[in-house]
């Protein structure tokens, strides 16, 4: 979900009738995230989905750990490890999401074996879509899952 979305979303439709009381994953660019919008949204409510490719410098980690101290879940999305050049930015993150569509079994051990080094670090394994991959997923270390095996997508619709 966008920032826009989210906006429109939840005025229109309220947090409630979206989220069935799960927090919302919301996708930020790195831009997005600099802009401080913390003011329009809810920690105890939503997870701030960091976009693959995010810049990641100094600036960038000084303000996820505003996010962090100020309560947000932190996830990294479609995750690979040449994306990031400061490890930092892990002691910061909570959620590590690898698209096992878009990832081969060699990357994914090898995100895996880094991501174990991080005890705050949880593995989401996304886009799994079928019994085999779910059980790969289980099976090396992964704690939460995202894909139409799991769960379709569900339309919410409103009157506007």
């Amino acid at each position: 979900m966008t920032l826009d979305v989210l906006v429109t979303s939840l005025l229109k439709i309220g947090y409630s009738n979206i989220s069935d009381g799960v927090k919302l994953a919301v996708n930020f660019t790195d831009s997005e995230l600099l802009k401080n919008v913390t003011e329009i949204l809810i920690p105890d409510c939503m997870i701030l989905e960091i976009l693959e490719n995010a810049e990641v410098n100094d600036f960038f980690i000084e303000n996820l750990s505003n996010y962090k101290n100020k309560g947000f879940i932190i996830a990294l999305d479609d995750f690979k490890l040449d994306n990031v050049q400061d490890e930092e930015v892990f002691n910061y993150v909570d959620i590590v999401k690898v698209d096992f569509m878009q990832s081969n079994e060699k990357e994914r051990q090898e995100i895996e074996r880094v991501m174990n080094k991080y005890d705050n670090i949880t593995l989401l394994a996304e886009k799994i879509e079928s019994s085999d991959e779910y059980k790969y997923a289980l099976d090396s270390g992964y704690d939460l899952f995202q894909g139409c095996y799991i769960s379709k997508p569900e339309i919410i619709y409103h009157n506007n």
